[in-house]
């Protein structure tokens, strides 16, 4: 029996960090297909098997094309004898189409993609993932806002290859849909740090705009967003505020702030600016028995 491709998608992420991520969770694979093979209970009979595509790296009589590419992958792993995939981790709608249309199951550990309706995200029958579709932050956004009051906003967001489109889209339909305001919204592409002139064009075209700003991108861009708005005397009074979405989720029972390691090459008041930020992200498993 096997299972896979557990798979890279390095080309499509929004930076390095998400991509050592993603061979992170694939470095897993092993450790999970060898845990389950020592347990005769639970597939008497078969044994597990996992083939590994990195389908981000370029091959020379292939197409370019991020979908061609997948679909290609993902039927020679058909002919292979694959019964499951895992993955991909970013975008996932053509490969969920394909393998509904397989009747084959594809697991998703991280797939932001969406299409349809809240109700059915039309990715097929045969389709799952472990982390809620882009736009379910929308509603958490917008709570947050009318909890505070905050009827006008500026959205600050990554580009399309990321789930911050679907989120801004999400959060802009439901935040007019109660009456809010979105007093001006700008994006940004693939960031790193030395594209921080980026981020501070962003702050001297709309600071004047919007007391208030829901950011929707990389942990590292935000942190360096904040950084701007701090060093022009911003966040200084209290006046601003910034609302954050993050897709990693946050362990209560951890003093650790998540992504520590580009916030603590700051300085003391880039950290202090933190203040005004207000992060929303996925709930962590209340299961006492969870591990």
């Amino acid at each position: 029996m096997w299972t896979g491709p557990a798979r890279v998608r390095p080309h499509i992420l929004s930076s390095q960090y998400e991509a050592l991520r993603s061979q992170t969770v694939l470095g897993a694979m092993p450790l999970a297909v060898a845990a389950i093979n020592r347990e005769p209970s639970l597939l008497p009979g078969l044994k597990l098997r996992y083939v590994a595509a990195d389908i981000g790296r370029s091959r020379p009589n292939l197409p370019n094309d991020k979908d061609s590419l997948s679909l290609r992958v993902m039927t020679q792993m058909r002919d292979l004898g694959v019964v499951a995939f895992f993955g991909p981790d970013g975008t996932c709608h053509t490969e969920a189409k394909l393998a509904a249309a397989w009747n084959l199951p594809l697991i998703s550990h991280k797939c932001a993609g969406a299409h349809g309706s809240e109700k059915g995200s039309g990715l097929g029958a045969t389709f799952a993932r472990t982390l809620p579709p882009a736009y379910k932050a929308s509603k958490s956004v917008v709570a947050l806002l009318k909890a505070f009051g905050w009827t006008k906003f500026a959205i600050v967001a990554g580009d399309e290859l990321t789930a911050a489109a679907q989120q801004m889209d999400a959060i802009k339909e439901l935040a007019q849909a109660n009456g809010m305001v979105i007093t001006t919204e700008h994006r940004f592409a693939d960031y790193i740090p030395r594209h921080i002139s980026d981020m501070e064009r962003i702050v001297d075209q709309t600071y004047y705009k919007t007391r208030v700003y829901v950011f929707l991108g990389e942990h590292i861009a935000l942190v360096d967003f904040v950084k701007v708005l701090q060093r022009r005397g911003l966040l200084t009074e209290g006046e601003y505020a910034v609302v954050a979405v993050d897709d990693d989720i946050y362990d209560p029972s951890t003093a650790a702030i998540t992504h520590a390691d580009h916030l603590g090459q700051n300085s003391s008041n880039d950290v202090l600016a933190f203040r005004a930020v207000l992060k929303l992200t996925p709930s962590f498993p209340t299961n006492p028995h969870y591990e």
